[in-house]
Protein backbone atom coordinates (compact mmCIF):
# COMPACT_ATOMS: atom_id res chain seq x y z
CA UNK A 1 0.00 0.00 0.00
CA UNK A 2 1.43 3.31 -1.00
CA UNK A 3 2.26 5.19 2.11
CA UNK A 4 1.96 9.23 2.61
CA UNK A 5 5.52 9.41 3.44
CA UNK A 6 6.14 7.25 -0.33
CA UNK A 7 3.66 10.14 -1.84
CA UNK A 8 6.10 13.01 -0.30
CA UNK A 9 9.26 11.27 -1.62
CA UNK A 10 7.54 10.88 -5.34
CA UNK A 11 6.86 14.44 -4.73
CA UNK A 12 10.04 15.71 -3.37
CA UNK A 13 8.20 17.71 -0.50
CA UNK A 14 7.92 17.05 2.90
CA UNK A 15 5.74 14.66 4.81
CA UNK A 16 4.12 16.95 6.69
CA UNK A 17 3.15 18.73 3.54
CA UNK A 18 1.81 16.14 2.07
CA UNK A 19 -0.56 15.09 5.45
CA UNK A 20 -1.71 18.70 5.40
CA UNK A 21 -2.50 18.85 1.66
CA UNK A 22 -4.50 15.47 1.86
CA UNK A 23 -6.57 17.11 5.39
CA UNK A 24 -7.00 20.63 3.09
CA UNK A 25 -5.03 22.47 5.57
CA UNK A 26 -5.19 26.04 4.66
CA UNK A 27 -1.90 26.51 5.11
CA UNK A 28 -0.74 24.87 1.94
CA UNK A 29 -0.96 26.67 -1.30
CA UNK A 30 -4.30 25.60 -3.29
CA UNK A 31 -1.73 25.06 -6.08
CA UNK A 32 0.33 22.20 -3.84
CA UNK A 33 -2.72 20.76 -2.17
CA UNK A 34 -4.26 19.96 -5.90
CA UNK A 35 -0.89 18.45 -6.90
CA UNK A 36 -0.29 16.22 -3.72
CA UNK A 37 -4.32 15.09 -4.29
CA UNK A 38 -3.51 14.60 -8.56
CA UNK A 39 -0.19 12.64 -7.27
CA UNK A 40 -2.19 10.68 -4.72
CA UNK A 41 -5.26 9.62 -7.31
CA UNK A 42 -3.12 8.68 -10.00
CA UNK A 43 -0.31 6.39 -7.76
CA UNK A 44 -3.62 5.13 -6.42
CA UNK A 45 -3.06 6.03 -2.66
CA UNK A 46 -6.18 5.20 -0.27
CA UNK A 47 -6.51 6.66 3.10
CA UNK A 48 -6.59 3.87 5.53
CA UNK A 49 -9.67 3.86 7.78
CA UNK A 50 -8.25 1.50 10.66
CA UNK A 51 -5.45 3.68 10.90
CA UNK A 52 -7.32 6.68 10.88
CA UNK A 53 -9.45 5.09 13.93
CA UNK A 54 -6.08 4.67 16.10
CA UNK A 55 -4.85 8.04 15.24
CA UNK A 56 -7.58 9.26 16.20
CA UNK A 57 -7.48 6.95 19.76
CA UNK A 58 -4.12 7.43 20.08
CA UNK A 59 -4.71 11.69 20.15
CA UNK A 60 -7.74 11.19 22.62
CA UNK A 61 -5.61 8.73 24.83
CA UNK A 62 -3.33 11.85 24.76
CA UNK A 63 -5.63 14.24 26.58
CA UNK A 64 -5.15 14.29 30.18
CA UNK A 65 -7.21 14.51 32.79
CA UNK A 66 -8.50 18.11 34.47
CA UNK A 67 -5.16 19.71 36.37
CA UNK A 68 -6.18 22.99 36.89
CA UNK A 69 -7.14 26.00 35.29
CA UNK A 70 -5.41 28.90 33.67
CA UNK A 71 -5.67 32.62 32.59
CA UNK A 72 -5.77 34.09 29.13
CA UNK A 73 -5.23 37.82 29.87
CA UNK A 74 -5.79 40.37 26.65
CA UNK A 75 -6.25 44.15 26.21
CA UNK A 76 -8.20 43.15 22.85
CA UNK A 77 -11.49 44.15 22.15
CA UNK A 78 -13.96 41.66 21.09
CA UNK A 79 -16.59 44.25 20.41
CA UNK A 80 -13.68 45.14 17.59
CA UNK A 81 -14.65 42.82 14.52
CA UNK A 82 -11.21 43.54 13.52
CA UNK A 83 -9.76 42.82 16.81
CA UNK A 84 -11.79 39.73 17.39
CA UNK A 85 -11.39 38.30 14.33
CA UNK A 86 -7.42 38.70 15.04
CA UNK A 87 -7.68 37.62 18.72
CA UNK A 88 -9.54 34.42 17.14
CA UNK A 89 -6.63 33.26 15.05
CA UNK A 90 -4.82 32.16 18.65
CA UNK A 91 -7.56 31.70 20.49
CA UNK A 92 -9.61 28.46 19.51
CA UNK A 93 -5.99 26.57 19.24
CA UNK A 94 -4.95 27.62 22.58
CA UNK A 95 -7.87 26.37 24.03
CA UNK A 96 -7.98 23.19 22.23
CA UNK A 97 -4.16 22.63 23.87
CA UNK A 98 -5.11 23.49 26.71
CA UNK A 99 -8.15 21.07 27.29
CA UNK A 100 -5.43 18.45 25.56
CA UNK A 101 -3.08 19.05 29.14
CA UNK A 102 -5.64 19.02 31.23
CA UNK A 103 -6.47 22.96 31.47
CA UNK A 104 -9.26 25.04 31.76
CA UNK A 105 -8.78 28.12 29.90
CA UNK A 106 -10.59 31.37 31.10
CA UNK A 107 -10.84 34.45 28.66
CA UNK A 108 -10.38 38.04 29.93
CA UNK A 109 -10.59 40.29 27.52
CA UNK A 110 -10.07 44.10 27.13
CA UNK A 111 -8.00 44.43 30.76
CA UNK A 112 -5.83 47.23 31.62
CA UNK A 113 -3.39 47.60 34.09
CA UNK A 114 -5.94 49.35 36.70
CA UNK A 115 -8.14 45.78 36.28
CA UNK A 116 -4.99 44.34 37.82
CA UNK A 117 -6.41 44.15 41.81
CA UNK A 118 -9.73 43.36 40.77
CA UNK A 119 -8.28 40.54 38.07
CA UNK A 120 -5.87 38.61 40.48
CA UNK A 121 -9.13 38.38 43.24
CA UNK A 122 -10.94 36.68 40.55
CA UNK A 123 -8.13 34.43 39.66
CA UNK A 124 -7.23 33.47 43.07
CA UNK A 125 -10.85 32.41 43.55
CA UNK A 126 -11.19 30.14 40.24
CA UNK A 127 -7.58 28.36 41.62
CA UNK A 128 -6.13 29.96 38.48
CA UNK A 129 -2.34 28.70 38.51
CA UNK A 130 -0.95 30.04 35.06
CA UNK A 131 -1.57 33.40 32.99
CA UNK A 132 -1.12 33.83 29.57
CA UNK A 133 -0.84 37.32 28.71
CA UNK A 134 -1.37 38.27 24.72
CA UNK A 135 -1.25 42.06 24.37
CA UNK A 136 -2.03 44.08 20.94
CA UNK A 137 0.16 47.10 22.94
CA UNK A 138 3.46 47.89 24.60
CA UNK A 139 2.93 45.80 27.40
CA UNK A 140 4.95 47.20 30.31
CA UNK A 141 5.16 45.02 33.50
CA UNK A 142 5.61 47.87 36.14
CA UNK A 143 2.58 48.72 35.05
CA UNK A 144 0.33 46.15 36.47
CA UNK A 145 -0.18 46.05 40.15
CA UNK A 146 -0.02 42.27 40.55
CA UNK A 147 1.84 39.90 43.12
CA UNK A 148 4.01 38.35 40.56
CA UNK A 149 5.30 35.59 42.67
CA UNK A 150 1.29 33.83 42.65
CA UNK A 151 1.44 32.52 39.05
CA UNK A 152 3.28 31.35 36.50
CA UNK A 153 3.21 33.54 33.67
CA UNK A 154 4.29 33.69 29.26
CA UNK A 155 3.68 36.65 27.50
CA UNK A 156 2.84 37.20 23.91
CA UNK A 157 2.55 40.17 21.88
CA UNK A 158 4.14 43.67 21.00
CA UNK A 159 7.57 43.16 22.67
CA UNK A 160 7.95 45.63 25.48
CA UNK A 161 11.85 47.26 25.85
CA UNK A 162 12.55 45.44 28.90
CA UNK A 163 11.55 41.91 29.01
CA UNK A 164 10.81 40.38 32.20
CA UNK A 165 8.61 37.66 31.41
CA UNK A 166 9.19 34.45 29.32
CA UNK A 167 7.49 35.31 25.81
CA UNK A 168 6.36 32.93 22.84
CA UNK A 169 6.13 35.32 19.52
CA UNK A 170 6.90 35.23 15.79
CA UNK A 171 10.58 35.60 14.79
CA UNK A 172 10.39 38.97 12.90
CA UNK A 173 13.92 39.44 12.10
CA UNK A 174 14.08 36.03 10.18
CA UNK A 175 10.05 36.27 8.91
CA UNK A 176 11.21 39.55 7.95
CA UNK A 177 14.55 38.39 6.16
CA UNK A 178 12.45 35.44 4.15
CA UNK A 179 9.72 38.24 3.55
CA UNK A 180 12.39 40.18 1.24
CA UNK A 181 14.26 37.24 0.03
CA UNK A 182 10.62 36.22 -1.78
CA UNK A 183 10.54 39.58 -2.98
CA UNK A 184 13.76 39.56 -4.55
CA UNK A 185 13.70 36.04 -6.09
CA UNK A 186 10.14 37.78 -7.90
CA UNK A 187 12.40 40.19 -9.20
CA UNK A 188 11.74 43.16 -7.23
CA UNK A 189 14.89 45.10 -6.98
CA UNK A 190 14.03 48.12 -5.20
CA UNK A 191 12.32 46.98 -2.27
CA UNK A 192 11.16 49.74 0.63
CA UNK A 193 9.67 50.31 4.27
CA UNK A 194 6.56 52.38 4.54
CA UNK A 195 4.98 52.14 7.82
CA UNK A 196 3.57 54.56 10.30
CA UNK A 197 6.47 55.40 12.59
CA UNK A 198 4.20 54.66 15.91
CA UNK A 199 3.47 51.13 14.42
CA UNK A 200 7.63 50.77 13.71
CA UNK A 201 8.25 51.71 17.16
CA UNK A 202 6.08 49.13 18.55
CA UNK A 203 7.96 46.44 17.25
CA UNK A 204 10.99 47.94 17.86
CA UNK A 205 11.70 48.84 14.28
CA UNK A 206 11.95 45.22 13.20
CA UNK A 207 11.02 45.94 9.32
CA UNK A 208 13.74 49.08 9.26
CA UNK A 209 16.22 46.40 11.07
CA UNK A 210 15.13 43.80 8.81
CA UNK A 211 15.81 45.83 5.52
CA UNK A 212 19.16 46.80 6.39
CA UNK A 213 20.27 43.23 7.58
CA UNK A 214 18.87 41.93 4.27
CA UNK A 215 20.89 44.61 2.29
CA UNK A 216 24.14 43.32 3.56
CA UNK A 217 23.44 39.88 3.18
CA UNK A 218 22.32 40.37 -0.08
CA UNK A 219 24.57 43.60 -1.94
CA UNK A 220 22.56 43.55 -5.28
CA UNK A 221 19.48 45.12 -2.91
CA UNK A 222 21.45 48.03 -1.08
CA UNK A 223 19.10 49.59 1.36
CA UNK A 224 18.14 53.32 1.09
CA UNK A 225 15.98 55.49 2.86
CA UNK A 226 12.27 54.00 4.94
CA UNK A 227 9.04 55.94 4.80
CA UNK A 228 7.90 56.59 8.05
CA UNK A 229 4.71 58.16 8.15
CA UNK A 230 2.86 59.79 10.41
CA UNK A 231 -0.83 58.83 9.81
CA UNK A 232 -2.68 57.75 6.50
CA UNK A 233 -3.76 61.52 5.56
CA UNK A 234 -3.44 63.60 2.38
CA UNK A 235 -0.01 64.94 3.49
CA UNK A 236 1.38 61.07 4.02
CA UNK A 237 0.03 60.45 0.67
CA UNK A 238 2.04 62.97 -0.95
CA UNK A 239 5.31 62.19 1.63
CA UNK A 240 4.32 58.80 0.17
CA UNK A 241 4.72 59.74 -3.72
CA UNK A 242 7.70 61.68 -3.39
CA UNK A 243 9.31 58.59 -1.63
CA UNK A 244 8.26 56.27 -4.29
CA UNK A 245 9.25 58.70 -6.75
CA UNK A 246 12.72 59.54 -5.17
CA UNK A 247 13.79 56.15 -4.24
CA UNK A 248 12.40 54.08 -7.63
CA UNK A 249 10.64 51.82 -5.22
CA UNK A 250 8.80 49.03 -7.33
CA UNK A 251 7.66 46.92 -3.95
CA UNK A 252 6.66 48.10 -0.69
CA UNK A 253 7.02 46.21 2.94
CA UNK A 254 4.41 47.63 5.24
CA UNK A 255 2.59 46.66 8.53
CA UNK A 256 -0.37 49.27 7.49
CA UNK A 257 -3.55 48.24 7.47
CA UNK A 258 -5.01 50.97 4.58
CA UNK A 259 -1.99 50.99 2.70
CA UNK A 260 -3.10 49.69 -0.56
CA UNK A 261 -5.96 52.38 -0.44
CA UNK A 262 -3.14 55.29 0.24
CA UNK A 263 -1.41 53.40 -2.76
CA UNK A 264 -4.18 53.31 -5.01
CA UNK A 265 -4.94 57.07 -4.09
CA UNK A 266 -1.41 58.10 -5.49
CA UNK A 267 -1.50 56.27 -8.60
CA UNK A 268 0.18 53.18 -7.48
CA UNK A 269 -2.48 50.31 -7.40
CA UNK A 270 -0.64 46.96 -6.54
CA UNK A 271 0.40 45.13 -7.66
CA UNK A 272 -0.07 46.26 -11.47
CA UNK A 273 2.10 49.38 -10.69
CA UNK A 274 3.95 48.40 -7.49
CA UNK A 275 4.10 45.60 -5.14
CA UNK A 276 2.46 45.51 -1.44
CA UNK A 277 3.59 42.46 0.98
CA UNK A 278 3.19 42.44 4.52
CA UNK A 279 4.73 41.60 7.65
CA UNK A 280 1.77 39.28 8.49
CA UNK A 281 -1.44 38.45 6.92
CA UNK A 282 -3.95 36.64 7.83
CA UNK A 283 -3.69 32.29 6.88
CA UNK A 284 -7.16 33.26 4.68
CA UNK A 285 -6.62 36.90 3.56
CA UNK A 286 -5.84 38.35 -0.01
CA UNK A 287 -2.94 39.98 0.44
CA UNK A 288 0.90 38.78 0.31
CA UNK A 289 2.84 38.39 3.02
CA UNK A 290 4.04 36.22 5.53
CA UNK A 291 1.56 33.95 7.88
CA UNK A 292 3.27 34.55 11.73
CA UNK A 293 1.71 30.78 12.40
CA UNK A 294 -0.58 32.23 15.00
CA UNK A 295 -1.49 28.26 15.58
CA UNK A 296 1.69 26.89 16.40
CA UNK A 297 2.32 30.31 18.63
CA UNK A 298 -1.08 29.67 20.44
CA UNK A 299 0.01 26.06 21.44
CA UNK A 300 3.62 26.86 22.40
CA UNK A 301 2.22 29.39 24.90
CA UNK A 302 -0.12 26.96 26.38
CA UNK A 303 2.44 24.39 26.26
CA UNK A 304 5.19 26.55 27.86
CA UNK A 305 3.05 27.86 30.85
CA UNK A 306 2.22 23.92 31.39
CA UNK A 307 5.84 23.47 31.60
CA UNK A 308 6.37 26.29 34.01
CA UNK A 309 3.40 24.80 35.99
CA UNK A 310 5.04 21.05 36.50
CA UNK A 311 8.45 22.67 36.65
CA UNK A 312 7.33 25.14 39.33
CA UNK A 313 8.47 28.19 37.64
CA UNK A 314 6.47 30.60 39.34
CA UNK A 315 6.81 34.29 39.39
CA UNK A 316 8.93 36.70 37.27
CA UNK A 317 11.89 34.82 36.03
CA UNK A 318 15.41 36.06 36.99
CA UNK A 319 16.33 35.08 33.21
CA UNK A 320 13.36 35.58 31.16
CA UNK A 321 13.52 33.00 27.92
CA UNK A 322 11.66 33.69 23.95
CA UNK A 323 10.53 30.83 22.12
CA UNK A 324 10.54 32.41 18.53
CA UNK A 325 8.73 30.74 15.42
CA UNK A 326 9.25 32.29 11.86
CA UNK A 327 6.14 32.79 9.54
CA UNK A 328 6.39 31.05 6.46
CA UNK A 329 5.13 33.19 2.88
CA UNK A 330 1.69 33.58 1.67
CA UNK A 331 0.57 34.20 -1.72
CA UNK A 332 -1.83 36.72 -2.77
CA UNK A 333 -3.07 39.23 -4.96
CA UNK A 334 -0.73 42.35 -3.93
CA UNK A 335 2.35 41.11 -5.45
CA UNK A 336 3.35 39.32 -8.85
Amino acid sequence: MLTTRALAAHLGVAHSTVARALNNDPRISPAMRARVVQAAQKLGYRRDPKLGELMAHLRQAQTRKFRGTLAWLTDYNLDDPYQKKTHLLHWPYAVRRAKELGYQLDLFSGVKPEDAPRLESILHARGTQGVIVYSIGMFQTDAWRWDWSAFAWVFSGSFPAVHRLDAVDSEDMESNLRLFDKLAAKGYRRIGVATTEAIERCTLFALCAARHRFALIQPAHPAFEHCLLPDLGSGSARTLARWIKCNRVDCIVSQVRGMEELLCSIGYPPPKQIGLAYQAVRPDGTNSGMIQREDKQAIAMVETIVTHLEHGRIGIPECPRRVLLPGIWHQGRTTR
